[in-house]
């Protein structure tokens, strides 16, 4: 008489069929987390319609900002940035991701992060928050060094004062250079 060990099947019951191990459920669990992070981190939000600004529930925008090549060699924005306004609806957050091109990780990273009013002072305390170290405040300082080889460094943005702002970026480069990057990107503003 042989005896058949049960094993938890796909479906969940209890019988002969595929054995989900405990090795194989991290195994599982790891590639999934690594998969979802990085898309997650990225996901980016294009200018809301009339009917998401219309929309009474409130949600969070998430608005990359991405550094890239152009076609000359040179650092540059995302062309996205430039032509459509980062606008966020009433009773709604952002958040702002400061991004480096998947394409150029090898190469470049961000090295420093300002954000200021189009008048040159700074952004109202509290408006704009860095998520990650230097959860730094850009109402407090405008130009924030970001230490290490960062390709990512989403900000939280409140929106709490009705303005607009240039956001400035400057990369390190494999090459040994510190590169600002052209600052000129469109903010419409809050619209409440």
């Amino acid at each position: 008489m042989t005896h058949r060990r049960k094993t938890k099947t796909a479906t969940g019951s209890t019988g002969p069929g595929v054995r989900f191990g405990r090795s194989s459920g991290w195994l599982i669990a790891l590639l999934c987390a690594l998969g979802a992070a990085p898309a997650l981190a990225e996901r980016c939000d294009g200018p809301p319609s009339q009917a998401e600004i219309d929309d009474p529930a409130s949600r969070t925008w998430h608005f990359c900002i991405t550094v890239t090549r152009g076609p000359r060699g040179e650092w540059t924005l995302d062309e996205e940035r430039k032509t459509k306004d980062i606008e966020v609806p009433p009773g709604d957050t952002a958040r702002l991701i400061f991004v480096i091109d998947r394409d150029y990780r090898r190469d470049a990273w961000l090295s420093a992060v300002s954000i200021a009013k189009k008048d040159g002072s700074k952004a109202p305390m509290r408006e704009f928050v860095g998520e990650q170290d230097p959860q730094a405040d850009f109402g407090d300082q405008q130009k924030v060094d970001l230490p290490g080889r960062r390709t990512i460094y989403p900000v939280k943005d409140f929106n709490a004062v009705r303005a607009n702002y240039d956001y400035e970026i400057w990369i390190g480069t494999a090459d040994g250079g510190e590169v600002r990057v052209d600052p000129g990107i469109r903010n419409g503003g809050r619209q409440n």
